[in-house]
């Protein structure tokens, strides 16, 4: 038989610790909020539900955990351009 030994031990913790942001090339920058407030599906499309909406409303994006990877811009060209981070 043969024994293991430990080799390292991971501490996880929640994905709200790792602010992943700071990984991005690009950032969404929103220049029409009245047409994201006309299409909150948009916040669907974001892998990481950063596009936050309140009341119905278009509230902010947070950005500490953007990927930067652009879905958002490529749904709403009228409404969020991406630029250099």
């Amino acid at each position: 038989m043969v024994k293991l030994r430990k080799a390292a031990e991971v501490k996880f913790e929640e994905s709200e610790d790792y602010k992943t942001g700071s990984w991005r090339k690009d950032i969404p920058v929103v220049i029409k909020r009245d047409v994201l407030d006309e299409h909150p599906e948009v916040a669907l499309f974001c892998p990481e539900a950063v596009i936050i909406y309140k009341d119905g409303k278009f509230s902010h994006i947070d950005y500490r955990y953007c990927k930067g990877c652009g879905i958002c811009a490529q749904h709403l060209k009228d409404a969020i351009v991406m630029k250099k981070a």
